[in-house]
């Protein structure tokens, strides 16, 4: 209904939908590549686990993408 009254775009930027997609999308390629699940038992452990896990995307991600360099016009 709010689509209808606000338009896709819009309703996207008032309801956070943009973001919420991104986070999903996120989420999806964590557990793609390192599984859906922690291995480990203990609390601290999982924390320790999470955050390799997510050093690891963000070296990943950080390979990808490409140098930008300011241009003389």
């Amino acid at each position: 209904m709010a689509i209808l009254e606000k338009g896709r775009v819009r309703w996207q930027h008032e309801s956070g939908y943009g973001l919420r997609n991104l986070v999903e999308n996120a989420m999806c390629r964590i557990k793609t590549i390192y599984g859906g699940k922690l291995k480990f038992r203990n609390i601290e452990n999982q924390k320790s686990e999470s955050r390799i896990v997510l050093n690891n995307i963000n070296l990943m991600t950080a390979i990808g993408m490409p140098d930008s360099y300011p241009v003389m016009s």
